[in-house]
C-alpha cells in the first residue's frame, strides 16, 4: 500500500497563504451624523462674518472709485467751462480781425 500521508504545511506558511488571499480590510468610515444645530449656527455665523468682511471691502471699493470719478468729472467741468471761455475769445477775436479787414479792404 502507497503512503498516503499528507505533510501539513507549517503555521507560518499557514499563515502568510491567509494574508495573500485574503482581501484587505476596508476601513471603517464612521457613519456620518448630521451637524448639531450649533455646528451649524457657528458655520452659518462664520460665512455671514466672511461676507460681512468681504461686503465692507467692496463698499470701500466703491467709495474710492466714486471718489474718482467725481474727482475726474470736476477736471471735466473744469476744461469745459476753460473751453468755453476760449471759445468766447476765440469768436471776439475772429469778430474783431473780421471788422479791421472790413477796415482795411473799406478804405482802399
Amino acid at each position: 500500500m502507497e503512503d498516503q500521508t499528507t505533510t501539513l504545511p507549517e503555521p507560518a506558511q499557514v499563515e502568510e497563504q491567509q494574508t495573500a488571499t485574503e482581501q484587505p480590510e476596508q476601513p471603517t468610515q464612521p457613519t456620518a451624523q448630521p451637524p448639531s444645530p450649533a455646528a451649524l449656527l457657528q458655520q452659518a455665523l462664520n460665512e455671514l462674518g466672511m461676507l460681512t468682511l468681504s461686503l465692507a471691502e467692496q463698499r470701500q471699493k466703491l467709495t474710492d472709485a466714486e471718489r474718482v470719478l467725481r474727482s475726474i468729472e470736476a477736471e471735466v467741468d473744469g476744461r469745459q467751462v476753460r473751453i468755453e471761455i476760449d471759445e468766447a475769445k476765440i469768436a471776439k477775436l475772429q469778430g474783431a480781425a473780421e471788422a479791421l479787414q472790413a477796415l482795411v479792404g473799406g478804405g482802399q
